[in-house]
């Protein structure tokens, strides 16, 4: 599905704000205009002190983003091409609003107020990637660190007699698996699950830090752990003993 018809449904409703930003900062090629000799340095550096950006009559500074090189109109402009991984952890200092596609049909903004978010999930389609990686034995070295140092883990509790208790996730072989979420879009998708497992009991969302939820995750009897069991992503299992190796990385 293209960026165009993800804000089209978005706008008519059909799928929701996060999912739409999971799209968007998921979106492997995001044209950036930049002058041609800096773009190699920006690379390099992590830095967006080079990204060109509108000002307009108001004095507000806008980071143009295009889907589509094709998108952009005027002559003679060069693009840094990136993945909106890198491009939504910038530190954006000085840039008061992202617009994506600006000057066209379905052109949409973002105020400074949710670069945070965007960044946040940036961080965690990175982390999806490593996990991925680590299931697939394909991970570079310090995976496991990044695994241990991300701190935007959430879990489903239910909370029986004022005391939470961690939610599993569903498995036709009867098997005690941790439920165990990289961002709030994954946990939304499991609260069908979570509400049928915890049938009158309140469901509390439960945010910890790596060494936090894996100390945690040591300590229980579990058969394994899988992340994000819902989607949209796609889910990745380990076994228990996997939070041990966390820990020790």
């Amino acid at each position: 599905m293209t960026i165009p018809q993800s804000i089209e449904q978005w706008r008519n409703k059909q799928i929701s704000g996060l999912a739409l930003m999971r799209t968007l900062v998921s979106h492997p090629t995001w044209y950036v205009p930049v002058s041609e000799s800096e773009a190699a340095e920006m690379l390099a550096t992590n830095s967006a002190s080079r990204i060109m950006f509108n000002r307009n009559p108001d004095g507000v500074n806008s980071l143009l983003l295009y889907s589509n090189g094709d998108q952009y109109k005027g002559p003679g402009q060069h693009f840094l091409t990136t993945a909106g991984t890198w491009v939504f952890r910038l530190p954006l200092d000085g840039i008061d609003q992202i617009w994506i596609d600006p000057n066209t049909p379905h052109d949409i903004l973002y105020d400074k107020e949710q670069f945070a978010r965007l960044r946040e999930m940036a961080d965690a389609i990175l982390l999806e990637a490593t996990l991925l990686g680590l299931r697939q034995g394909s991970a570079p070295e310090g995976s496991l660190r990044q695994v241990r140092d991300y701190r935007n883990y959430t879990v489903a509790a239910a909370v029986v007699e004022g005391r939470p208790r961690m939610l599993m996730a569903p498995d036709n072989k009867g098997r005690t698996l941790a439920a165990i979420f990289t961002f709030d879009d994954v946990y939304d998708a499991f609260l069908p699950d979570a509400k049928a497992q915890a049938g009158a009991a309140q469901i509390q969302q439960m945010q910890l830090s790596g060494e936090a939820l894996f100390n945690v995750i040591q300590k229980m009897s579990l058969d394994g752990i899988v992340f994000n069991c819902s989607g949209p992503v796609t889910p990745v299992a380990f076994a228990a003993a996997f939070a041990r190796l966390v820990l020790e990385s």
